[in-house]
Parts: C-alpha cells; structure tokens; sequence
C-alpha cells in the first residue's frame, strides 16, 4: 500500500495517483487541498499509525516534506514505514514550532528531483 502525500497545487486524485493505481498499488491519498502544512502532517500520521501494514510513503513537493515528517513522527510512535519516494520535496519549507526538528531519514529514502527546479 502507498500513501500519497500530494503538493501544495494539486489534489489527492490527479495524473500521480492514477499511474500509480494503473502500475497495480494500493494508493490512499487523504485530501489536504488548502490545509497548512500542520494539518497535512497529522492526516498523513493517522493515516500511517492507523493502517493495518506502515504504507510506503511516496510525497510531491509540498507531500514531500509533509509526508517526511509524517514518518518521523510516526517512527516516534514506534511504526516505521517501509520507505519513502520523494519528489522534488519542498524540504526548505518553513515549519511550524510543534514541526520545526532536525530532518532525519527514519527509512530508507529515494529522492527524485531535476537539476533545474528553482523551488
């Protein structure tokens, strides 16, 4: 299963998800469309903690670093997911004091990004 953590300008149903459930996976996407990055953060741990199997955690920009740190808190709750896929992760995004720690890999970690995206 796959956890879909989707950017700051798309949804939780766009072209990412689909090529994901067309490749065979089991994707849950909660819907964070105009939810700060906080709120983001606490779906995506629930939706973590609360499955039956730690999702795979694959996150889009605004995802990327909502879903890293949705990880890190649930490595805290003693649940490790199995990994996470970033894309061009918007890890530079200032935090909020209850979010604002040291960013750590708590799974093995795969980052895609080009050389020429400025964000």
């Amino acid at each position: 299963t796959i956890l879909f953590c989707h950017g700051l300008e798309s949804g939780p149903h766009g072209r990412k998800v689909h090529a994901l459930v067309a490749a065979g996976f089991a994707v849950e996407s909660p819907d964070c469309r105009g939810a700060d990055l906080q709120t983001r953060v606490t779906r995506q741990h629930r939706c973590i903690v609360e499955a039956p199997t730690p999702p795979l955690v694959v996150g889009s920009s605004f995802g990327g670093i909502s879903g890293l740190l949705a990880a890190m808190l649930a490595q805290d709750d003693g649940v490790t997911v199995p990994g996470l896929v970033l894309c061009a992760p918007a890890l530079e995004t200032p935090r909020p004091p209850a979010l604002d720690r040291p960013l750590r890999c708590p799974a093995p970690i795969i980052v895609v990004h080009g050389r020429s995206d400025e964000v």
